[in-house]
């Protein structure tokens, strides 16, 4: 029988193997603790970290910052680290992190920009970095500029295409930003007017539509003093009016406003300035102007740069004056001298025998200047206005009545006098009031306008050559004319616009009108128009007009008789529309020129000028309702059509020919001339009509047609 172990035995075995483990499990007992303690979690760590404030706090991502400097703050995660603050990549300002852990950072200078990136990176301890970027929008306050005095108007620099708002003293402006970064507005109140004269604090903002969806920056403000009032026109007194000076360059001295500075213009060209001391003023000038009669005008401006309106004209003569005519004695009788009569002396007037009385022209000589002076501008378009000129003036407002005493006292008396003469005068030189010639029965018209001007279409050009250098001639007498050489440079700049006025204007516009209607017509030198060209020329001169009132066009159309007449009409106003709208044209290329010196500018100029004065003095003119007309025909088409046409082609003329500040349109002998007219008119109407009417007509009035 096997023999089974011992119980006791067996537990024997397992006390001494617990005896022999207890110091090992005693030694790795902590190390087990150890493993069971939990770690802490990257999960447990996060919650920590967003609890933290953000490293940039103030300004907020996407904010719109009104100047150009802003301070940025936040919280840091040591006391003591040092916090960098960079603006587009380039470093703006660094701080170190306070004991609260806040630290803020100026940052100087910001761009205007829809988008200026900042960030700011803080270093830690352990050699790495926190950071953090925001974004911002960035419009400063405009730049007011240190002009002071100013006469009105107010600049500065800002951002480029935004809008700059200026107020001062309950006046204000808005203007946009040009792309140079510069702006100027004049600010006003809601009556127009300018700030006070004085000193006022003036503010300026401005705003951008892609910066901040449209925020304004913050304000800007400085102390400018205002000058508004214009000075009064500077006095010339020497040299007197009428007077004669012997030597250039010619003194010249007046009296102004102190501070001011007077420029003194000798024919339109500047030769001196001088400032006002004392509210005296002199200078000495014009080495370079020429012989004979010259005109002198001063323009003073004040510290604000405020112009005066020009002073007097001043008309004078350069160059000696001539030698007294001397009569040579006459013998008395012949008698026995007396004894004691001693020989006179010879007159003191009489010229040695070796020296001629008159001057011989020598180089630098006033008759070798006027011979030289090519370059030299005229006065011939110098009362022509500026288009701000002419609003600021009134020119506009003006026109409208002179253009309603025009129709009603020179062109409805002049209609209502040509048909009471209709068939009762024969006028040798040609039609006149429209109706006096025989009429050419519809057959004898030609059935083509083509087959009319075939064998001769020479012929009106011919016949007008000799009238067209009359014209011109009176057209440079209008303007005031000296014995000098630049009169033939004006007389050829006059002769081109009369030329393009004539060929453009008037035989162009109608062959184009005439294709258009199918209306067939013949060219004709116009004697009416050329009388009223010598007219307007004498009359500009006599009266001292500037700038002259003169007309240029020398032909006219004669459509056939049996078109309809409302064709005819459109036909002519085609021509007088071509004819304004280069008269309009040459004031726009005028004033694009401005002030010129030299020969070929001023030939330009005087070119540009003379289409302008031609262009809208014949545009009047041939609306007149007188003889082959256009005026005529439009006339007996529509008359309140005829009015209302004319009525605004008068008005734009005489919004120009009422010109700007060195003008002279005397009003009050217009105004008698055109009564004088209409009487004329209304006188031979009334003779005609009941004092010489015909037997066969005894008991009628003739109307007005």
């Amino acid at each position: 029988m096997p023999r089974r172990p011992a119980r006791g035995g067996r537990g024997r075995s397992a006390l001494a193997a617990v005896v022999l483990l207890a110091p090992i499990a005693g030694i790795f007992a902590p190390l087990a603790a150890v493993a069971q303690e939990p770690t802490p979690s990257a999960n447990a760590v996060a919650p920590a970290l967003a609890a933290a404030a953000p490293l940039i706090a103030e300004p907020a991502d996407g904010a719109f910052i009104d100047r150009n400097r802003v301070v940025v703050s936040g919280q840091g995660t040591e006391a003591g680290n040092t916090v960098t603050v960079s603006l587009a990549g380039s470093t703006a300002c660094t701080t170190v992190v306070a004991v609260d852990l806040a630290w803020e950072c100026l940052v100087p200078s910001l761009p205007n920009t829809a988008a200026a990136v900042i960030a700011a990176v803080e270093a830690l301890a352990d050699g790495t970095t926190n950071d953090a970027t925001i974004t911002l929008a960035v419009l400063g306050p405009p730049l007011l500029d240190e002009v002071s005095p100013t006469p009105g108007y107010v600049t500065g620099s800002g951002h480029p295409d935004s809008t700059v708002t200026v107020s001062v003293a309950g006046t204000t402006c808005a203007v946009r930003v040009a792309a140079s970064g510069y702006w100027s507005c004049t600010p006003l109140s809601a009556a127009g007017a300018k700030p006070a004269t004085g000193s006022h604090p003036v503010s300026a903002q401005q705003s951008h539509p892609a910066i901040g969806a449209g925020s304004s920056s913050a304000l800007t403000s400085r102390t400018i003093a205002f000058d508004t009032q214009r000075p009064e026109p500077p006095v010339i007194l020497q040299p007197s009016d009428n007077s004669r000076v012997t030597r250039l360059p010619a003194n010249f001295r007046g009296t102004g406003e102190n501070g001011a500075t007077v420029d003194v213009y000798l024919g339109g060209v500047p030769v001196c300035a001088a400032v006002v001391s004392g509210g005296e003023w002199g200078c000495a000038g014009g080495s370079g102007t020429t012989s004979g009669s010259q005109t002198a005008r001063a323009v003073q401006r004040d510290q604000a740069n405020n112009y005066s309106d020009p002073s007097a004209i001043v008309r004078f003569s350069v160059g000696p004056a001539a030698p007294a005519q001397t009569l040579t004695p006459t013998p008395s009788p012949t008698t026995e001298p007396s004894p004691s009569a001693q020989p006179s002396a010879p007159p003191a007037s009489y010229p040695p025998a070796s020296e001629s009385p008159w001057p011989l022209p020598e180089a630098g000589s006033p008759l070798a200047e006027a011979l030289a002076n090519w370059g030299t501008p005229t006065d011939f378009s110098s009362g022509i206005p500026g288009l701000h000129e002419s609003i600021e003036r009134g020119n506009w407002w003006r026109a409208p009545l002179l253009a309603l005493v025009a129709i009603l006292l020179v062109a409805l008396p002049l209609r209502l006098l040509a048909s009471t003469l209709r068939g009762r005068i024969r006028w040798p030189l040609g039609q006149i009031t429209g109706r006096n010639t025989v009429r050419e029965s519809p057959a004898a018209f030609p059935a083509n306008a083509a087959d009319a001007a075939a064998p001769g279409w020479w012929t009106p050009w011919l016949a007008m050559s000799l009238p067209f250098a009359v014209t011109v001639a009176f057209m440079v007498v209008a303007g005031g004319v000296s014995g000098e050489v630049r009169y033939v440079r004006l007389a050829v700049a006059i002769a081109g616009a009369l030329a393009l006025i004539n060929v453009v204007g008037v035989a162009v516009a109608t062959r184009i009108g005439s294709a258009w209607q199918r209306v067939d017509t013949q060219f004709r030198f116009r004697g009416l128009l050329f009388a009223a060209a010598i007219v307007s020329g004498l009359v500009s001169r006599l009266i001292g007009l500037s700038p002259p009132l003169v007309t240029g066009t020398l032909i006219g159309m004669r459509p056939d008789p049996t078109a309809a007449v409302h064709k005819r009409a459109i036909v002519g106003l085609i021509q007088g529309g071509t004819v304004l709208a280069l008269g309009l044209a040459g004031w726009l290329s005028y004033l694009a020129i401005g002030p010129v010196v030299g020969f070929w500018l001023s030939l330009f100029s005087e070119f540009f000028a003379a289409l302008c004065l031609v262009g809208l003095g014949s545009a009047v003119m041939l609306l007149a309702p007188v003889g082959g007309l256009p005026g005529r025909v439009v006339y007996e088409w529509h008359r309140w059509a005829w009015f209302g046409i004319a009525f605004v082609v008068a008005t734009i003329a005489f919004g120009v020919l009422l010109g700007g500040a060195s003008a002279r349109f005397p009003l009050g002998t217009l105004l008698m001339m055109a009564g004088g007219v209409a009487a004329l008119c209304i006188g031979g109407w009334a003779y005609f009509s009941f004092v010489a009417r015909p037997a066969s007509e005894p008991n009628r009035v003739r109307p007005l047609r």
